[in-house]
């Protein structure tokens, strides 16, 4: 991460400008994408779905205070709706090529 500061002599104020480099995060998404594991660990008990560079997880959360997602006492459900609908807008942030895989017996009760 880079950070920049400026003495700002009209304001009388220092100004921070803050950089990150992300294409190595992009490309270790797009490769774990191509993956046949599909963000699963060996044991498949965990499931990674997204790396996200902390500049943009930041940004995220900013713009999800300002449409005003944390004034209700349990918001954690409007933030995963907010992360997901993201995620969705910006697949180059996901580690998965799908969140959610659709299998030929979802939605059906199977019985033997």
């Amino acid at each position: 991460m880079l950070i920049e500061a400026e003495w700002n002599e009209r304001k009388g104020t220092l100004e921070l400008k803050m950089a990150e480099y992300i294409g190595d995060v992009l490309v270790e998404n797009l490769l774990s994408q191509k993956d046949g594991g599909n963000g699963f660990t060996a044991g498949r008990t965990m499931r990674k779905v997204a790396s996200i560079p902390t500049s943009v997880f930041r940004e995220w959360q900013v713009e999800f205070e300002k449409i005003g997602g944390k004034t209700q006492l349990n918001w954690s459900d409007d933030w995963r709706k907010f992360r997901d609908k993201k995620l969705a807008d910006h697949p180059e942030y996901r580690s998965v090529d799908k969140m959610l895989h659709v299998g030929p017996a979802d939605g059906h009760i199977i019985i033997k």
